[in-house]
Order: C-alpha cells, then structure tokens, then sequence
C-alpha cells in the first residue's frame, strides 16, 4: 500500500487519526492550512504539507505519490460538496485509488444532503472507498461547549433529545484501519458510543466527575441563533446548527451501533470514562 493523505489533520478526528498513524509507522503525509498552526498543536512538521480545500493550487503536490485519502468534510460547510468534490477529482487525476470519507451520521437519509453527495461522488468513481459516520462527538464538551461546562451551565436548542455521543479516539481508531487494512471497501460504518444521553445525562454526569453542579438548560431556536452568531457563526452555519439540533430533539441522533466493537475489537469509550479522563480541561 502506498502513501495515505489526510485532510483536516489540525481538527479532532484527522489529528487524532495522524497521531494514531504515526505511531504506527505508516507511511502518512498531514494536509494543513497552516504549518504554524499544525506545529502548535504537536504535528511533527516533517509529516505536514500544505493543503486547503479551497486553493486549487494546494492540490498537486499534497496528492503526489498518494494512494489513499482521508477526507474529513469541513464542519459546519453548508455546502460542503463543492468545497471538497474539487479536491476528489484532482486526487483521482493524481492517482489516488482508495478514499475513507468521514462525514456524519444520518446523511444516507437524504441524497441530496452535501455529505451524502460527496458520498456519492466517491462511490461512482469506481475506486475503493469506505464511509465513516459518526455520531455527535464526546469531545465537544472540550472545545465549543468548555466555556459554559467551566461555569456550570450547558445551554442548547436540544431539548429533552437523546445523542449517542462518541469519542473521538474511537472514530479515529476506526479510521486508521479502514485507512491501513484490507477488507473495509464499500462499507458505510455508522459509528456511536454505548449509550443514550440526553444534555441532562451529560450534566448529570460532568457533575459526578467534576464534584460540582453542572446545570443543562434546554434554549430557544430564536436563543441559539443568537449564540451561534455571537460565537462567530454565520447566519448560514448557525441555522445549519439548528436544524441538526432539530434532528436531536426528533430522537435521530438516539441509535446506537456495536461499529466500533465490530471493526477495532474494543468497546467503545462510555461518557463517564470521557468525563473523569478529562476533568482538568473544565476546571
């Protein structure tokens, strides 16, 4: 097997999918915007070549020698198939033969949903591919959802919806095997934690693990838009936000997979082990 690519290497899974990599010796080259940036967050520069789904220009010398890529489709990108379809053309025109796309939950409901047509290009290319969907994640307590947890409070447009949350270790580990090992072509891993938690579950538990109150509030549509555009959100990103927490309230994000198990051979990480592994981050 030759070269594997991954874009979105600074980001949660394809930097935890680069750090797994590594440590296995593959043979990996890390897609970046910013080398300064990838250095920060521990990349070893020597594996980073610059890389952005919306320079053109970046494509060329990512791809060569490459023949397995991981697209990882920008988060929040409302339309996130002529962000990323470009760069799967160019990567088949460089000789790319294998894809892992990683895209979410729930896309296969709807063709014409911009996941699933980024989906749906890769499989009518006639090279090898496999779909990694994943739940919500875990980690979002880490990064967007820290502030208010540090404080004491979640505020979300999710009402009493329940969420399968995943670790984003796990989706990584999934990954690299679909990346390095045979026997994954024309799948479509679904991927879950253990367990349904609605937000109050998820405060329940960060309270336990954290010896103090943490408090879910369920918000308003019209409350939520006003946070997202707070938090830098554009009109258009922020209402692609509600509606996937529209979903949640609906129960489609409730399901759960044994996908992990199925694939890695390990359980998947259940939110009270998240929790008390990442105490620190919210005190």
């Amino acid at each position: 097997m030759g070269a594997i690519f991954l874009t979105g290497a600074t980001g949660q899974v394809g930097g935890a999918t680069a750090r797994l990599l590594i440590e296995r010796d593959a043979d990996v080259r890390l897609g970046v915007r910013d080398l300064d940036r990838a250095e920060a967050l521990g990349l070893n520069p020597r594996y980073c070549t610059t890389f952005d789904y919306t320079r053109p220009e970046t494509y060329a010398t990512a791809f060569e020698g490459i023949d397995t890529l991981f697209l990882v489709t920008p988060p929040a990108d409302t339309q996130a198939d002529r962000t990323v379809i470009p760069a799967v053309k160019a990567a088949m025109e460089a000789g790319v033969e294998r894809f892992v796309v990683h895209t979410a939950m729930g896309v296969d409901l709807d063709d014409n949903l911009p996941m699933r047509r980024i989906e749906r290009f890769v499989e009518d290319t006639g090279r090898c591919y496999t779909h990694i969907r994943p739940n919500w994640f875990m980690n979002n307590t880490l990064s967007w959802l820290a502030g208010g947890i540090k404080n004491g409070d979640i505020f979300l447009p999710a009402g009493e919806g329940k969420t399968s949350f995943i670790d984003v270790q796990n989706i990584a580990q999934v990954a690299a095997r679909a990346l390095t090992q045979p026997g994954h072509h024309g799948k479509a891993y679904t991927l879950t934690g253990p367990e349904a938690l609605s937000y109050h579950d998820v405060a329940s538990i960060l309270s336990e693990a954290l010896g103090r109150l943490v408090r879910y509030t369920p918000i308003s549509d019209e409350q939520a838009q006003t946070a997202f555009t707070s938090m830098g959100y554009s009109d258009q990103a922020a209402a692609f936000m509600l509606n996937l927490f529209a979903v949640v309230r609906e129960g489609y994000t409730a399901p759960i997979t044994d996908t992990v198990k199925t694939v890695t051979g390990r359980d998947p990480t259940r939110f009270m082990q998240f929790a008390y592994a990442n105490r620190k981050a919210w005190e």
